[in-house]
């Protein structure tokens, strides 16, 4: 129907996101990504490289 929404979080602490996790399709969590965190964000969403070469991890990726 629409756009996927992919929410991506990037903080130092636990946060409540209950009625995000109801509207968005896939939540990435980046803590303390570093100066190159965007780019490894970037490579997960165009799905470039695996998760586990770069500082992100991903929480639920579809519903």
């Amino acid at each position: 129907m629409g756009k996927k929404i992919i929410l991506v979080l990037t903080n130092g602490s636990a946060l409540s996101i209950v009625e995000e996790n109801e509207i968005a399709d896939a939540i990435i969590e980046v803590w303390y990504p570093g100066q190159e965190g965007g780019n490894a964000v970037a490579d997960v969403l165009l799905k470039i490289q695996s998760c586990r070469t770069t500082t992100c991890d991903i929480l639920s990726f579809c519903k």
